[in-house]
């Protein structure tokens, strides 16, 4: 298993930028990535809480693209997980996961940043039948808008690379909660792993473009799972796949009246039950 330094890393003259700061699962993450890096700035477009030693607060908003150019100015790495994580149309969706994400690499390109970590979602692949298998290599089956927006940032990204020499890591999450009982079933991510895989992410090296599926349990991501053990010797804190009358039950649960999304990985947003009315 991986053990994370206890070294400071100091990337000059900026460590690391988190966009979507004020969100709960940067906000998870939050207390690894000060252990592991001496300068970290943050944006959103709201101020986070507490900001402690090491931390400074740098409000954008992500369809701005001066504000997010500004953002990214002296970095050497980004860590991206703002947008916005509902389904709705792609018209509400577009401004932050679309010209958001283009504002960001373009920046990104711009000033000559080494890495750059890309949350996308588990949901670029929710359309598959629970009982189907999925790798990071999967063709695509995006389960709602707010995945399309998620498949549209992998692809920029991969253009990103492909064109401009630009270091990206895609990470397709689960669920990032504490708890396994109040994750989506087959879709739990523990914010600990999650924060322990950005600093092998941020750090890792030579890597043009990659995609790597990420979850704590379920069987999804048992080939990113490999690799990362392969490679950077990483091992999730717990990989422990329900069996199957645990699993029947826990989606009876979850959904005792959506079949929909009781059949696919994607639960609600393959039923579209997890959409925001537009305002």
């Amino acid at each position: 298993m991986l053990v994370p330094s206890r070294r400071r890393v100091s990337l000059p003259p900026t460590a690391l930028l988190v966009t979507g700061a004020a969100g709960g699962v940067a906000t998870a993450v939050r207390a690894t990535l000060r252990r592991e890096f001496s300068d970290i700035r943050l944006t959103d477009r709201r101020r986070p809480r507490q900001l402690a030693r090491g931390e400074r607060f740098v409000p954008a908003e992500l369809a701005d693209p001066a504000a997010v150019d500004r953002a990214v100015r002296g970095v050497s790495a980004i860590v991206h997980f703002g947008g916005i994580a509902s389904d709705g149309t792609l018209s509400a969706l577009a401004p932050s996961n679309v010209a958001g994400v283009d504002h960001l690499l373009d920046a990104a390109i711009r000033h000559r940043v080494r890495r750059v970590v890309l949350a996308s979602s588990m949901h670029v692949c929710g359309k598959y039948a629970r009982d189907e298998p999925v790798t990071a290599a999967s063709p695509p089956r995006p389960d709602s808008c707010y995945a399309v927006t998620k498949l549209y940032a992998e692809t920029r990204a991969r253009s990103a690379s492909t064109n401009a020499g630009l270091s990206v890591v895609v990470l397709r999450l689960g669920h990032v909660i504490g708890r396994r009982e109040h994750a989506e079933p087959d879709n739990w991510l523990h914010p600990t792993d999650l924060a322990r895989l950005l600093c092998v992410a941020v750090r890792a090296p030579d890597i043009g473009y990659e995609c790597w599926h990420v979850v704590t349990d379920g069987d999804a991501a048992a080939e990113s799972r490999a690799m990362l053990r392969e490679r950077f010797g990483f091992a999730f804190t717990v990989v422990a796949p329900l069996d199957a009358v645990a699993r029947a039950a826990a989606l009876r649960w979850w959904y005792p009246d959506d079949p929909i999304a009781r059949q696919y990985r994607g639960g609600v947003f393959a039923s579209g039950r997890a959409t925001v009315p537009s305002r």
